[in-house]
């Protein structure tokens, strides 16, 4: 029982390791900020670049997560070898992580880069409750991955998402220009959170001579 318990709370710091560095705030704090310029731009670029401008800032944003995770933060905190029932965990975490970003990223483009789509001409009939509802759907997924993970900064992102996806839908429902400033507004901060995370987390960890592992077992 005890070798159990052990092995729960290793497994659950392997997990918690991955956040760390303020790289996973980041990267949410690029996609979110990379569509708000894509939404300021989407009227002066040329097609098809306007409609991809988000995808492309977000491509970006993620070779750039996995270059700082290789170079910077695995130097700094060892490999963490995970047992054969934790790596499936894994595997299935990694997955449902990927997909709340997929349907986060499509929900961004079809409420602010193409927002007249069939889906939306039938939520708009919602009037006020489709920028509810749009706003619950961000907030409900990085719930989600906050609970998962353990990561209570989800939580607040999720709340700041929320309100600008809802802010979007709400003034685009009263027909004010300019909702999109929410999103780079929002994703500006998180960011800059996820910078400022970075950086004390460099000053913290200092590259070590020899790599740390932390061995799991089945």
């Amino acid at each position: 029982m005890e070798k159990d318990l052990n092995l729960k709370k290793l497994e659950n710091k392997a997990f918690e390791i991955a956040f760390l560095d303020g790289l996973t705030d980041m990267l949410f704090g690029i996609v979110w900020l990379g569509y708000g310029i894509a939404y300021f731009l989407y009227d002066y670029l040329p097609s098809p670049l306007n409609s991809f401008l988000g995808l492309i800032i977000t491509l970006i944003g993620a070779i750039m997560y996995i270059i700082c995770k290789f170079y910077v933060s695995s130097p700094r905190l060892g490999v963490v070898k995970l047992s054969n029932s934790q790596k499936t965990r894994s595997k299935r975490l990694l997955l449902f992580n990927l997909i709340a970003v997929v349907m986060t990223v499509i929900i961004v483009i079809f409420t602010v880069i193409i927002p007249n789509t069939i889906f939306l001409i039938i939520l708009g009939s919602l009037g006020f409750w489709t920028a509810i509802i749009f706003g619950l759907i961000p907030f409900i997924i990085m719930s989600w991955l906050a609970f998962i993970f353990n990561y209570n900064r989800f939580y607040i992102y999720g709340a700041i998402m929320g309100f600008a996806l809802f802010l979007i839908e709400y003034l685009r429902f009263l027909n004010i220009p300019g909702g999109g400033i929410a999103l780079l507004i929002s994703g500006g901060g998180i960011l800059a959170a996820g910078i400022f995370i970075f950086i004390d987390f460099i000053k913290k960890n200092p590259i070590p001579k020899g790599e740390n592992h932390a061995q799991g077992q089945d």
